[in-house]
């Protein structure tokens, strides 16, 4: 097998497989952390085509233009918005002949300013920052006023083991590089010549956002229940990313998630796109980066794109894990005629698991799993469904408020 130079062959072995699954290019890169160009390089030795980029037709598209001419979004901001790629977004404006603005311009007092601050030996990216513009404007401004760069500096490696030791403190190399007056980039070759090793945003060796990555490998209540609620609700990535989105109203269970996972990662908030079931509603997302944590939830069932396919490998017959399950992507209610019910929503393979564990509880039930659709379900009504909400909620330390209130008077 062809591959560059310091590429394992596991590694390249890896990268084919990733590609032949779909994996976009840039979660490749991001998980082996190489260049784009690399790999395709090494895609084309070996016959791969680059997957054909998402085009954007339709109301999307509309929107997009409007944002861009109308309300004069950037393209980048429309792209996090949208959760898609800058150039995906550019080629859209582009396709439809929407003319692009043209790069901001400085005025003959911000022209002087940026040039003294550049002569006062300020960076160019921070009197970008000053001027509220970008980084390549003011290089623009400084070479047509005919100043002469600085060249990069250099750090003498006797500040080596000090500037490695400052890192290895948890200090950041925008917070070193300020001490000695020079880039993140040239800290962090610092830091890598003086041995020591660089934190990554989803490695488990220099963590700095506090989490708890062996919260799954144990067999305790919580990690049963919230195994049930991932494998429904939750999604994992090859990158090392764990992340569950739900409705605001529920966001008192995302920090239900963060305790259990002892994260002190931030709950973020935003609206779905026009293409949701409830367009333009708000919701609140919990995402944590660790690739022993979604390791560990492989091993239980919770696999990159598992929508259609979700499969428990534990826990099949764990009551807390069945209450996660249903607080995910499971209904409970109470019929206007007045018997309850409860139903599940998911895969086939999952729905037909629920049906085992519910005959463990009620050996008669005659209830049989109904596909509508892509979707299958598994349903249960009055006498059974009452059996099997008493002993999922019973004694439960943890559960979704909303739901919970529904079963309490059964309790």
């Amino acid at each position: 097998m062809k591959k560059p130079e310091k590429w394992s062959l596991e590694m390249a072995s890896d990268v084919l497989a990733m590609h032949d699954r779909g994996q976009r290019l840039r979660d490749i890169c991001a998980r082996y952390n190489v260049h784009h160009s690399q790999v395709q390089q090494f895609l084309g030795w070996h016959g791969r085509q680059s997957h054909p980029r998402e085009y954007i037709t339709g109301d999307l598209l509309h929107s997009i233009i409007d944002k861009y001419k109308v309300m004069e979004v950037s393209a980048r901001q429309i792209a996090i918005e949208l959760g898609i790629s800058d150039s995906t977004v550019r080629a859209a404006l582009h396709s439809a002949g929407v003319r692009f603005r043209s790069r901001s311009v400085l005025s003959k007092s911000e022209q002087k300013k940026a040039c003294r601050l550049y002569r006062n030996d300020i960076s160019y990216p921070r009197i970008a920052t000053e001027l509220g513009c970008s980084p390549e404007v003011v290089r623009d401004t400084l070479h047509r006023h005919g100043i002469r760069f600085r060249p990069k500096r250099k750090i003498d490696p006797k500040n080596f083991p000090r500037i490695r030791s400052m890192y290895e403190r948890r200090m950041t190399p925008a917070e070193i590089g300020d001490e000695y007056g020079v880039t993140e980039n040239t800290i962090r070759r610092a830091v890598s010549d003086a041995g020591g090793k660089l934190r990554g945003i989803r490695d488990d060796i220099h963590r700095s956002v506090p989490l708890d990555i062996s919260a799954f490998d144990s067999e305790s209540e919580d990690a049963q229940y919230w195994t049930g609620f991932a494998i429904t609700d939750g999604s994992v990535h090859e990158n090392g990313t764990f992340s569950v989105g739900l409705q605001i109203g529920d966001i008192a269970h995302l920090y239900k998630l963060r305790k259990f996972l002892k994260s002190g990662a931030r709950i973020r908030t935003g609206r779905v796109g026009s293409r949701a079931f409830c367009p333009d509603s708000r919701f609140a997302r919990l995402s944590v980066c660790s690739q022993h944590l979604v390791e560990s939830l492989k091993r239980l069932g919770v696999v990159p794109r598992k929508t259609g396919s979700e499969e428990l490998l534990k826990f099949q017959y764990s009551r807390h894990t069945w209450r996660g399950a249903i607080d995910g992507d499971g209904s409970v209610g109470w019929h206007k005629r007045g018997y309850f019910w409860l139903k599940l929503y998911g895969s086939k393979k999952l729905c037909t698991q629920f049906r085992e564990y519910v005959l463990s509880l009620v050996p008669g039930c005659k209830a049989q799993v109904q596909r509508s659709g892509g979707i299958y379900s598994f349903g249960l009504c009055c006498g059974p469904a009452e059996t099997v909400a008493r002993e999922l909620f019973r004694n439960s330390s943890v559960y979704l408020n909303r739901k919970f209130r529904i079963v309490k008077p059964l309790l």
